[in-house]
């Protein structure tokens, strides 16, 4: 009986799963920690775009709110001045009316007064 020990050959050892060498993991490792550092650069950058815009916008509203809250402003102070002077023209109307009122009011007391006289003198006469 003959006794020999099993060494696989070359071609075998090829067709079995060999198991993956460190270095082929550690090279992994080195690109993913490269994609990750361009990734997170990119962005980064992206961040910055997004907030330089965003300022931008926002002056641009706060601008174009300073500009409405501005014309408001003009435009009720234009009112209150209109108003105004609708108060004087009708303050300035109405004491004219009253002073025709006044006088005619004063013409028909004396007129009835005057009639009240001859009325008077004719009955004493």
């Amino acid at each position: 009986i003959l006794f020999v020990a099993y060494q696989p050959s070359e071609a075998s050892a090829a067709v079995e799963p060999a198991a993956a060498p460190q270095s082929s993991f550690d090279s992994f490792n080195r690109e993913a920690q490269k994609i990750d550092r361009v990734v997170t650069k990119e962005a980064k950058k992206i961040d910055r775009v997004v907030s330089k815009e965003t300022k931008k916008v926002q002056k641009e509203v706060t601008k174009g709110t300073k500009k409405v809250q501005k014309e408001a402003k003009k435009a009720e102070n234009g009112i209150r001045k209109d108003m105004k002077k609708m108060d004087r023209t009708v303050t300035k109307e109405t004491k004219k009316v009253m002073k025709k009122v006044d006088k005619e009011t004063k013409t028909v007391q004396l007129k009835v007064k005057n009639m009240s006289n001859a009325v008077e003198k004719e009955t004493k006469a």
